[in-house]
């Protein structure tokens, strides 16, 4: 057999894979721990009413006000301990299955018990002392005893928030001349709080827009019952080094959302999250830091949040869907109404929704890449042209993606190019920590060809080793410009002693 026919074979130490076009890692994913409260899972929330006159004096923030000049039938009574056994008394009925007992012989003296009226053991509150008030699904509210009156005629007890202020804290509504607001006690990372949902002047369209009254626009944090120091939170603020206020309402049944993320950036959240976690995750990807023009503009000047949620309850906690935005209030994008009105409207938490609304697509999942969108696309781009990009690899902190550049969408001639390559062994298993090398590049063009020299015609910007998965990227400039051609690039994949070499074309100029 003539030396030329002789039969060719290629030995591999691995394999590998590539592809040319665009692409980068988004490597600042944080955890965002969400935990929800609303009125299906918390138990229903506390009214709080204010402009309570009693004995004079008028009180805002009140939880209960028992008061009569008579006394209520009371099981299971016993004198307390502590009380006037000869004076006139009486009981009254409180909510939450709590009784009160008062004494004409102990004055600004009061004895609260919860269950029965077997006072035996309770010890007296005195006006101004501070109580904890206990709901059916044993959430632990912080009051005080504002007002006592031990009198014949009129005998009662004021409890509420202390220092509550109407005018600074804005009701939720009005029940005939008393302001409301609803209220929430929670252990937040073993720290008692009083939530109280109030309104406010910050504009909430999706009110008006659901035919809301009742709407809750911030909250108020407070630790101790007494509102001097309390903290007007609104959505995206934080009321910890950590912790946040993630999302309200809009109508007062629909409660909050506490969020766990360290960093400059809390973002509001308001989609569903299946119940299999409440882990997700959130970025904030600028284009200049990454170089990439995500939006496909031309320029690259903006900033994106990409948040990452489990949206499927399988009991399975895993996350499955990405949503986009230009700004970090992500809510549902049938918050997007008036659809058939001449001007739609897309609404965020406070106020209109201003650049894309909210652009939501699948993460990887098997054999299948994900997918990312920074803005709408028409049947007219190109697929260098839409702001979509696929999502290679994503391990809940870093997320690798790409944009492919087939032959016939030519790159401009002042445009980088980059290599994504992915590196395995023959049973699939990524290689890890290769290094990854431009051997040489080779230019096809219309006046002739020949070799291009690193330094003097491109610079290679990154060249980094595989990840976890078997990817790196390499991404290579001209210095100056490209001429208008076809270009073939031989890259260098080494591990362990092992080398396997991968050639990619791509085209200058000439491209749709």
């Amino acid at each position: 057999m003539e030396e030329r026919r002789w039969p060719f074979v290629e030995v591999k130490a691995f394999l590998a894979d590539s592809c040319v076009g665009e692409g980068g890692y988004i490597n600042n994913f944080k955890k965002l721990n969400l935990q929800r409260y609303r009125e299906d899972t918390y138990g229903m929330l506390l009214d709080l009413m204010g402009n309570i006159s009693e004995w004079g004096k008028t009180y805002d923030g009140v939880f209960a006000n028992p008061a009569s000049s008579g006394s209520e039938s009371c099981p299971n009574f016993s004198i307390p301990s502590d009380a006037n056994n000869t004076s006139e008394n009486w009981t009254l009925r409180m909510d939450f299955n709590y009784w009160v007992y008062l004494n004409a012989g102990n004055n600004s003296k009061v004895w609260i018990k919860q269950g029965d009226c077997n006072f035996s053991n309770v010890q007296a509150k005195n006006e101004g002392d501070q109580i904890t008030i206990l709901d059916y699904n044993n959430h632990s509210y912080m009051f005080y005893i504002l007002a006592v009156n031990n009198s014949n005629t009129s005998h009662g007890v004021v409890i509420g928030l202390k220092n509550f202020n109407s005018s600074k804290v804005k009701p939720l509504r009005h029940d005939w001349n008393h302001p409301k607001w609803r209220m929430m006690a929670l252990n937040l990372s073993g720290v008692y709080y009083n939530i109280v949902l109030a309104n406010s002047t910050l504009n909430y369209p999706m009110c008006s827009v659901l035919g809301i009254d009742e709407c809750a626009k911030v909250a108020w944090f407070d630790t101790d019952g007494d509102f001097s120091n309390a903290i007007n939170v609104s959505i995206g603020e934080n009321f910890t080094s950590n912790l946040y206020l993630a999302s309200i309402g809009p109508g007062p049944w629909e409660g909050i959302t506490i969020g766990n993320l360290s960093g400059k950036v809390r973002p509001g959240i308001g989609v569903w999250i299946a119940k299999d976690t409440n882990t997700t995750y959130f970025a904030a990807v600028n284009e200049t830091e990454i170089n990439l023009d995500l939006d496909r503009d031309g320029a690259r000047n903006k900033t994106y949040y990409i948040f990452a949620l489990d949206d499927f309850t399988n009991n399975n906690a895993k996350l499955t869907q990405n949503i986009v935005d230009d700004d970090p209030y992500i809510t549902e994008d049938w918050w997007g109404v008036n659809l058939s009105a001449e001007n739609p409207g897309y609404y965020d938490f406070y106020g209109e929704e201003i650049g894309i609304v909210e652009m939501r697509s699948s993460l990887p999942t098997a054999i299948w890449n994900g997918n990312l969108r920074f803005g709408k696309e028409n049947e007219n781009m190109s697929w260098k042209e839409k702001p979509n990009w696929d999502i290679v690899v994503y391990n809940n902190t870093s997320m690798l993606i790409r944009k492919n550049r087939d032959m016939n969408e030519g790159f401009n001639i002042s445009d980088n190019v980059t290599f994504i390559l992915k590196a395995y062994n023959f049973d699939h298993t990524p290689v890890i920590n290769a290094s990854i090398s431009v051997e040489k590049i080779m230019k096809f063009t219309h006046t002739g060809g020949g070799f291009l020299e690193e330094g003097e015609d491109y610079t290679t910007v990154t060249s980094n080793k595989t990840d976890n998965y078997g990817y790196a990227l390499v991404t290579i400039a001209p210095n100056g410009t490209w001429s208008e051609g076809d270009y073939m690039v031989k890259i260098r994949i080494d591990s362990i002693g092992a080398t396997e070499v991968k050639k990619e074309w791509f085209r200058v100029g000439g491209g749709k």
